[in-house]
């Protein structure tokens, strides 16, 4: 099921591509994207006013980063970070279908994750960070991560991977489509270079390919919850979950 889905996924997010829709996918505020990351697909959600009712005081000092799914930004990932900017977050939603169209070596990832991280931080006055992953944006996560420099890396108070998988290319083949593409990288020698203290992987328990659960013995927080892959669509329950981690979050 979740092989249909992800395909069914991408098929919706490249006839957008083929559309000719913009790079930066959407911005409410208006204002276009900082000259820094205009190359970069890019959904960006302005935090409120400091001091405004709705900004709690983890909100007021985190930029939350959240890598998508192969669906680009729709379904869960645009639902979980409408629920966080509504909480109070200054949120920027990265679309790995547009980014990943063309490979990008985790290397490159990496840079570009500490340009967004830089210059979001400078822009709206953040102290610390949270990335957050959902399938293929937690896929790669690990391997972004672990590539980050070493001051940005200290940054990052929590990381949430949701639905992390076994094996992942950093790039699509049209193979892969009929399920014959190359299986990728391991993903698990990456994800547990992770700080388990600062790590939180969730998961469906009906998902067939999620892998969180090699992570609960070395300390990570691990959860599964009901369903597969997109978590019975319960999507403002696990952004709940996700907000109170980041709140916990030293």
């Amino acid at each position: 099921m979740r092989f249909f889905l992800e395909r069914l996924a991408w098929c919706a997010g490249l006839v957008a591509i083929l559309a000719g829709a913009p790079g930066c996918v959407f911005h409410p505020g208006g204002a276009p994207l900082p000259e820094a990351v205009t190359d970069l697909p890019l959904v960006v959600y302005p935090p409120p006013e400091r001091g405004s009712s709705n900004t709690g005081s983890a909100a007021a000092d985190t930029l939350v980063v959240m890598l998508s799914g192969d669906g680009g930004w729709a379904g869960l990932d645009k639902s979980v970070g409408h629920a966080l900017a509504r909480a109070g977050y200054g949120v920027v939603g990265w679309d790995s279908l547009r980014y990943y169209w063309h490979a990008h070596a985790p290397d490159d990832a990496a840079a570009d994750l500490d340009r967004v991280i830089e210059t979001y931080r400078a822009r709206w006055h953040r102290r610390r960070v949270v990335l957050i992953g959902y399938s293929r944006g937690a896929d790669v996560m690990p391997f972004v991560y672990n590539r980050l420099p070493p001051a940005t890396r200290a940054q990052v108070a929590h990381i949430v991977l949701l639905g992390l998988a076994r094996h992942i290319t950093f790039g699509y083949h049209l193979l892969w489509w009929i399920g014959l593409g190359p299986e990728g990288r391991a993903i698990m020698p990456e994800a547990r270079r992770l700080p388990p203290e600062r790590t939180s992987c969730l998961y469906g328990v009906d998902d067939p390919h999620a892998s969180c659960g090699a992570l609960a013995a070395a300390g990570f927080d691990v959860l599964g919850l009901p369903g597969g892959h997109h978590f019975d669509r319960k999507y403002a329950h696990l952004a709940e979950l996700i907000r109170q981690r980041i709140a916990e979050a030293k």
